[in-house]
C-alpha cells in the first residue's frame, strides 16, 4: 500500500494504520478503494489533531473532539492508531503529541460506552 499524498513525516504511520485497519482478520487481501478511504479518513483525524493544537479556534477543538469520539466507536482504527503513534515520533513528525493526545482522549471516551453486544 503506498499513500504517495501523505507528506513523508506521517506515511509510515498512514500506511501501517490504513493497512492493519483494512486488511485485518477476515478481509479481502486487496481493497484499493477501501484503502483510499481510509487513508482520507486517517489523513483527516491527524490533520484535525494537528490543528487544534495549535490553534484556539473553537471549531478547530470541536472537529477534534469529534474526531475522538470517531476513533472511539471504531475500535479496529483506535487499535491501529494505539499501535503505531510510535512511528510519529519515529519520524519526527511534528504533530505527534497531538495525535498521541487525541488516541488519549478517543480511549477515554471509549470507556464510557456501552458494551459491545455479545454474538
Amino acid at each position: 500500500m503506498s499513500v504517495p499524498e501523505i507528506p513523508a513525516p506521517q506515511a509510515g504511520f498512514m500506511t501501517h494504520v490504513v493497512e492493519q485497519y483494512v486488511h485485518r482478520l477476515g478481509a479481502p487481501a486487496s481493497d484499493p478503494a477501501g484503502e483510499r478511504g481510509v487513508a482520507l479518513r486517517v489523513s483527516a483525524l491527524v490533520d484535525d489533531a494537528g490543528d487544534a493544537s495549535t490553534s484556539t479556534d473553537p471549531s478547530a477543538l470541536r472537529r477534534r473532539e469529534r474526531g475522538a469520539h470517531d476513533l472511539a466507536n471504531d475500535p479496529a482504527l483506535l487499535a491501529a492508531f494505539f499501535q503505531n503513534i510510535d512511528l510519529l515520533y519515529a519520524d519526527r513528525f511534528p504533530q505527534a503529541d497531538a495525535v498521541s493526545a487525541l488516541v488519549l482522549r478517543a480511549l477515554e471516551l471509549s470507556a464510557l460506552l456501552p458494551p459491545a453486544p455479545t454474538p
